[in-house]
């Protein structure tokens, strides 16, 4: 069934439902699996999922797009694909997000929203597709789900955590030390920085709905707004160390 500039199967729009089709509406970019990457509203976009269950846990699955030649829009078991997202949900690799950094006026007022570029996907029934394997590791690390605009939010402190300001680096680490983002330290974010050692704490909020990741790297505040409407977003305090 084709759905506007989406093409979707039947098996993948009932498996996604109409909140997992209406997030189709915030993309306005996607990379195909041939490497090329372009804008959504040009030409029809395939929707396809992949997915794999390991014995005893939940179907875990994962959302794509493509060109339609590329990819058809399809469900597809990808052995092994189950393993490989819960590692990288527990890797937590800083390379394969995308961050935007803001100041609010409450304390503390440095705020970093960063989003994986994979979505990894788990089910709780038919049409009821959601984005939680990401949410669900975050939020037994400590973080909670922010249900207040991000200007007023008042969330605990997230223990073990921090805010690594180095020289010419930043690092949000987890509890084992672990980068679970880390970029290079742009003077542009001068005022960011001066904030969050201020205060010597910002908040950390994350997500992981379609085209977060690449509405950050665009710098579109709106997105972090939708998202944070919708309650897809967790976020705790997290201590800033100056290295």
């Amino acid at each position: 069934m084709a759905r506007g500039r989406w093409v979707v199967a039947r098996e993948v729009e009932e498996l996604l439902g109409e909140r997992g089709l209406r997030q189709l509406d915030s993309v306005e970019t996607f990379t195909c699996v041939c490497g090329v990457q372009g804008p959504v509203d040009v030409a029809p976009v395939s929707v396809y999922v992949e997915w794999d269950q390991v014995e005893g846990g939940p179907p875990l699955y994962r959302l794509g797009l493509a060109h339609p030649r590329c990819r058809p829009s399809k469900l597809t078991r990808r052995p092994g694909l189950a393993r490989a997202l819960v590692e990288a949900a527990a890797a937590e690799a800083p390379a394969s997000a995308s961050a935007h950094y803001g100041v609010r006026a409450l304390r503390p007022r440095a705020l970093l929203v960063w989003s994986p570029h994979v979505q990894a996907l788990t089910s709780t029934g038919a049409g009821k597709l959601g984005v939680d394997l990401w949410l669900r590791s975050h939020l037994e690390a400590g973080f909670r789900p922010l249900r207040d605009p991000l200007e007023v939010a008042e969330l605990p402190v997230v223990e073990g955590w921090s805010l690594v300001v180095g020289a010419d680096f930043l690092r949000l680490a987890d509890a084992d030390g672990a980068a679970a983002y880390e970029q290079d330290r742009d003077p542009g974010l001068a005022f960011w920085v001066d904030a969050a050692v201020a205060d010597g704490a910002c908040l950390a909020v994350t997500g992981s709905e379609l085209g977060l990741a690449d509405a950050l790297a665009r710098g579109e505040w709106a997105a972090i707004v939708r998202a944070a409407e919708g309650e897809r977003l967790v976020a705790g305090v997290v201590r800033v160390v100056v290295e």
